[in-house]
């Protein structure tokens, strides 16, 4: 193996771990900014831009980051087709009484409905999914794939998405008092 080679595999590891390392702290720790529901979607617009320009660094391209032109059209696809999926099944369970209770949720109980569009059309599109899928399917898969095969880049990739929920889910239990005991929580979390 040549010395660049060597060099460019390093690097690309070391992105990796570092970037892997740099999401899990973030999500555990981006709570603690001052004012962070306000500062939410440029907080994670600013992500998505931080993320491509690391990414063009790495030398990454469009084909790396799973965003080229040819792949748009299936991509557009699915996702319409999950979405639907996903419409069907939360009209169903709006429509069924005994299901209504799964969406209780004390986070969001005295909200109106302004502030409920705004975090369904905006915040959850463009600060928690925009974000995500750059972060763990483009540019972290896409550095994983560049140093191991398809199967360890996905174990990796969704490993660390998996790190990335530990706290938001947590919370999740607190506020809605799911679990009692730190070590329900802990088991739930698993």
């Amino acid at each position: 193996m040549d010395s660049h080679l060597r060099s460019s595999t390093s690097s690309n590891r070391t992105f990796v771990a570092a970037l892997s390392g740099a999401l899990v702290i973030y999500s555990s720790t981006v709570h603690l900014i001052p004012r962070f529901n306000v500062l939410y979607v440029p907080l994670s617009l600013a992500g998505v831009a931080l993320l491509g320009f690391l990414a063009w660094r790495m030398g990454m391209d469009l084909e790396d980051l799973a965003l080229e032109r040819s792949t748009q059209r299936n991509g557009l696809a699915w996702g319409t087709g999950v979405a639907a999926l996903a419409v069907v099944a939360l009209l169903f369970s709006i429509a069924v009484p005994g299901l209504r209770p799964l969406f209780d949720d004390a986070r969001i109980a005295d909200i109106g409905p302004g502030l409920v569009a705004y975090r369904a059309l905006i915040r959850i599109p463009l600060g928690t999914a925009l974000f995500e899928e750059f972060a763990f399917r483009g540019v972290l898969f896409g550095a994983g794939l560049k140093i191991w095969t398809l199967q360890r880049a996905a174990v990796l990739s969704s490993l660390v998405f998996g790190l990335w929920h530990v706290r938001p889910t947590h919370d999740l239990l607190v506020a809605n008092d799911l679990a009692e005991s730190t070590l329900s929580r802990i088991a739930l979390l698993l």
